[in-house]
């Protein structure tokens, strides 16, 4: 379902906990190195949690087919993530064009707001 692989894929077995799924982040993988993982990062994460979220809503693509993160807008970093963080990602599907959606992700930790946005994701041939 989700095309990426260690080490850049950040949960191999998805939680669903209503509208969202839980991600643990481990404390080693390379993007650690002991201290407060890159905001950046968060970006990420709620990309690949609305492969999972969206499902059914997603467009039909043959095996192959990869998932890109094409744009961002109005991305807000509440809170650092760190090395053990168990979040909740929820993500809902805002417009979709053909091969391009719009949606609105956020990470939370124990309901407290860690990342808030919006991304573009665009599924390439």
């Amino acid at each position: 379902m989700i095309p990426h692989r260690f080490p850049f894929r950040f949960f191999e077995t998805p939680e669903s906990q209503g509208e969202g799924v839980l991600i643990r982040v481990t404390g080693g993988g390379w993007w650690s190195r002991g201290g407060p993982i890159p905001s950046f990062l968060a970006l990420e994460m709620v990309a690949q949690a609305s492969i999972v979220v969206l499902g059914e809503e997603l467009p039909a693509t043959p095996a192959g087919d990869r998932v890109l993160l094409a744009g961002v807008q109005g991305a807000s970093f509440h809170d650092p993530l760190r090395p053990g963080d168990t979040l909740r990602a929820r993500v809902t599907l805002d417009a979709r064009f053909g091969r391009i959606l719009k949606v609105t992700g956020s990470l939370e930790r124990e309901e407290i707001p860690v990342f808030e946005g919006s991304l573009l994701l665009a599924w390439e041939e």
